[in-house]
C-alpha cells in the first residue's frame, strides 16, 4: 500500500513509514432549530475529516522535510494536499492544513535518530 504524502505546489513528500496509530475525525458543522411543537430539526451544513497520524518512530530527515513543508504553508497561508489510501477521503488527495507536534526523541543516536510525531491535518474544503 501506498505511504502517506503531502504536497505543496511541486514539492511531495513521502513519509518513509507507516503511521504507527492514526484516527480519522469527523467534524460536522450543524444548525439546530426548535419547532414551535418542540421538535428539533437538525441541518447538516457540511462534513470535514481531521486526520491524526502518529508515529512512534519517525527518522530525523524525514521529520525535518515534513517540518519545512509545514512551516513553509503556515508562513505563506498555503494549504498543502494530502493523500493517503488507506482513507477513502484522501485516497486522491484532499487539501489541508497542518499542525506538526514537537519532536520527541525515540531513539537512536548522532544524526540517525527517530522522533515520535503527531501530524494533525484538518481538511479546508467542505465535503
Amino acid at each position: 500500500m501506498n505511504k502517506p504524502q503531502l504536497t505543496k505546489g511541486v514539492t511531495t513528500i513521502t513519509l518513509g513509514e507507516h503511521p504507527s496509530d492514526w484516527s480519522v475525525v469527523p467534524i460536522v458543522g450543524d444548525n439546530t432549530q426548535t419547532s414551535l411543537y418542540g421538535k428539533d430539526f437538525v441541518d447538516v451544513n457540511y462534513r470535514k475529516y481531521e486526520y491524526v497520524l502518529i508515529w512512534d518512530a519517525m527518522w530525523s530527515t524525514d521529520y525535518e522535510a515534513l517540518e519545512t513543508m509545514i512551516n513553509n504553508a503556515i508562513d505563506d497561508g498555503s494549504s498543502l494536499t494530502f493523500t493517503y489510501p488507506k482513507f477513502p477521503s484522501s485516497s486522491s488527495g484532499t487539501e489541508v492544513i497542518a499542525k506538526l507536534s514537537p519532536r520527541d526523541r525515540a531513539g537512536g543516536s548522532g544524526e540517525a535518530y527517530y522522533s515520535k510525531v503527531v501530524l494533525t491535518m484538518r481538511e479546508v474544503n467542505k465535503q
